[in-house]
């Protein structure tokens, strides 16, 4: 078997970027552009894991890994909740510590203080028909209080 001839330095170079360009398209796509004149655009391959499997016959095993991959991103959208979600619900739990008295029968409700108000868990903002006003002079029934504490 002969030996192979010692490529030349333009066919070397030719080669080495060849192959520079060919691991660069592998990690980035061209797509065509807008049609607003930019003309072809870069874009990066889709971080979907479902991806790969495209192409793939579909055997027994491929369907697993599939169905696997499903489940997992399932699982992390219902764990990953929203900052807010959190707090509403940390909200929720806090306003059945406390419980607001039924108002009297010819008291003006304004005149007593909200009670989740006051642990600052009231979530009707103005909307509250009972007092928010903290200056405000407050009137309770005592045995209503010791009725609930007790």
């Amino acid at each position: 078997m002969p030996a192979a001839a010692p490529l030349s330095k333009k066919s070397s170079l030719f080669l080495i970027t060849t192959l520079l360009l060919v691991a660069l398209l592998e990690i980035v796509i061209l797509q065509p552009g807008d049609g607003d004149g930019a003309g072809w655009r870069l874009q990066k391959k889709s971080n979907n894991p479902l991806d790969k499997f495209v192409g793939e016959r579909k055997t027994k095993k491929v369907k697993q890994q599939i169905e696997a991959l499903k489940r997992q991103e399932e699982a992390k959208k219902k764990k990953a909740k929203t900052k807010k979600e959190i707090e509403d619900e940390k909200k929720r739990e806090k306003q059945k510590l406390y419980y607001q008295e039924k108002v009297p029968a010819g008291v003006d409700p304004k005149s007593i203080m909200c009670v989740y108000f006051k642990n600052n868990c009231c979530t009707k903002g103005s909307k509250c028909k009972y007092s928010h006003d903290p200056k405000a002079p407050m009137k309770y029934d005592a045995a209503s209080h010791k009725k609930r504490f007790n």
